[in-house]
């Protein structure tokens, strides 16, 4: 064989070897993200909140109660939406009318969570060379940058949790906390000022 050939060859072998390399790498963290997340929203006490431009969210659970308080920017108005998950009790407070329902569908039990981030589309997001994935600091919290098209990314290293999430349809804040939820913050509410829907 030619010394050139030879030469392009093994070029052309150490590119292909580089690339895999990058994709495993990639794959890896993203996996890696995934589980931590994962892990942190299968705790049984932890506080999150999640706010936008239109709405805050706040949850609070604590074993098998959860409560959620919904903020809607736009009409001032407040919405409580408590469960117990044992009893299937629950309650839905609106606080602006004064009513209440015994559905508690809606809440949000885990946090807010970058689209980016699908079990299914690990692989096609490592082997997309569009998707920057970076070490960056957010809020002084060591993160991995995720960058892809127009959306983009703040993960915690340590939680898997978006802390900032950005794309073409919202731009909005995660805070997530383990283990801060007291009995209090979870009671069930107090429907005595409200009137039944």
């Amino acid at each position: 064989m030619n010394k050139k050939i030879k030469f392009v060859l093994i070029i052309f072998i150490i590119i292909v070897v580089m690339l895999l390399g990058i994709i495993f790498f990639r794959y890896n963290i993203l996996k890696d993200i995934l589980t931590r997340y994962n892990k942190s929203i299968s705790d049984i006490n932890y506080y999150y909140s999640y706010e936008n431009e239109d709405y805050t969210n706040s949850v609070w659970r604590k074993g098998d109660l959860i409560l959620q308080e919904s903020y809607l920017k736009s009409d001032n108005s407040k919405v409580i939406t408590w469960r117990d998950r044992t009893t299937n009790e629950g309650y839905k407070l609106f606080e602006k009318s004064k009513v209440y329902s015994t559905d508690a569908s809606g809440i949000n039990e885990a946090p807010v969570n970058s689209i980016i981030l699908e079990n299914n589309k690990l692989i096609e997001l490592a082997l997309n060379f569009n998707c920057k994935i970076t070490s960056k600091k957010y809020d002084n919290i060591m993160c991995w940058h995720i960058e892809l098209n127009n959306s983009e990314a703040y993960i915690d290293k340590e939680t898997g949790i978006s802390l900032y999430i950005k794309n073409e349809n919202e731009e909005g804040k995660n805070q997530y906390e383990a283990n801060s939820v007291n009995d209090i913050d979870v009671q069930k509410p107090d429907i005595s000022e409200y009137t039944k829907q």
